[in-house]
């Protein structure tokens, strides 16, 4: 056999190899980021999971979504301005976190007839308690109410179940964001927590 014939076999089976290798992690990579792209359209699409409590609170729970800065400002173009409108540039933004609340609270009170400067004649209720305060009157045929709401939100972001349960050690555990509010008049209509990654 010629030398000659043997590099050229030697590096031809090099060049084939060093194809294969090429391929197999393009595939893998391609693969991943396939999986990914159809993991955050889930997560996306998430509904608000609500859980009761032992101490019979109620608190709402979702999966965190982890998405670069351009696609969110391709899933989420509001909160993509807002983050601008707040003076804040976007490549520094670590997380953000978006939630919505709804109170809800039946309020039954009695009107009391006064008078106002010898001649107006109002009726007049109040309401207050550890949440909510309400005072209002009745003056004619118009309706005056003050309403002012007492709250705190309090979330935590944790390590929660696997993602593929069934890798056991293998499989990371998601991060889900918990999220409680104080008032008990008060609940959670939506909640995004969105964590960026760096690209």
């Amino acid at each position: 056999m010629n030398i000659h014939t043997f590099f050229r076999r030697a590096i031809s089976i090099v060049v084939v190899i060093s194809l294969l290798v090429i391929g197999i992690v393009v595939g893998k990579f391609l693969y991943r980021s396939h999986q990914k792209n159809n993991l955050r359209a889930s997560e996306i699409n998430a509904q608000l999971e609500h859980i009761r409590l032992e101490n019979n609170k109620l608190m709402a729970q979702n999966k965190v979504i982890g998405l670069s800065l351009s696609q969110l400002e391709t899933f989420y173009p509001a909160l993509y301005k807002q983050i601008k409108e707040m003076d804040i540039k976007p490549s520094r933004v670590q997380s953000v976190s978006n939630s919505g609340l709804r109170l809800e609270k039946t309020i039954i009170t009695t009107l009391k007839d006064s008078i106002i400067q010898d001649t107006i004649r109002v009726k007049q209720f109040d309401y207050s308690d550890a949440w909510i305060s309400i005072q209002g009157q009745a003056i004619g045929n118009k309706q005056s109410i003050s309403i002012t709401h007492f709250d705190t939100l309090s979330q935590v972001v944790f390590k929660g179940s696997r993602a593929n349960p069934w890798l056991w050690l293998f499989s990371p555990r998601r991060l889900t964001q918990r999220i409680s509010l104080a008032s008990p008049y008060s609940k959670i209509q939506y909640s995004k927590y969105i964590q960026i990654d760096e690209k």
